[in-house]
């Protein structure tokens, strides 16, 4: 009941700062779009900070949800801060490769992502999807590998004579 409870209030004061970040996100995804210049690099990349930090908070402390959709909220947001940053690069690019590029660090299922994020985006946007799935599961594979040398390190007794 505690843990609840310290899920709403924190809801109920993110809500109150940043009410963009309220739901699930796909609502508040189309007000991102259509307003990312007035919102401003800066203020996408707290929200999709703040996005990330409430879901886990909330699942954390046992609200019901899920954070595909949320995770999905913030891409939007980054891939739209990356887009004001490099007008160069276009926007559906910017978007597909954060979209793909977190799915597969958040779930570690490179064809879902390529499929899920495909569905969502252009379909033109494709080789990107598909760099940026490589590059996160590389990544993603990398860092698993790190963590468990670093675990089987720790676990080994001193054998130093001394």
């Amino acid at each position: 009941m505690l843990r609840a409870l310290i899920g709403g209030l924190a809801l109920g004061i993110i809500g109150a700062l940043l009410p963009l970040t309220l739901f699930s996100g796909e609502a508040q995804s189309s007000q991102l779009l259509a307003n990312a210049a007035e919102i401003g690099v800066v203020m996408l990349i707290v929200l999709a900070v703040v996005k990330l930090f409430a879901t886990s908070l909330l699942l954390a402390t046992g609200w019901k949800g899920g954070y595909i959709f949320p995770l999905m909220f913030a891409c939007i947001a980054l891939g739209l801060a990356v887009n004001l940053l490099f007008p160069a690069i276009p926007l559906a690019v910017a978007v597909a490769s954060t979209m793909a590029g977190a799915l597969v660090a958040a779930l570690r299922a490179p064809l879902f992502a390529a499929l899920f994020t495909l569905t969502l985006v252009q379909v033109e946007t494709a080789p990107v999807v598909a760099v940026a799935i490589v590059f996160s599961a590389i990544l993603g594979g990398l860092l698993a590998l790190r963590t468990a040398q670093r675990t089987a390190d720790q676990a080994e007794p001193s054998t130093e004579l001394t």
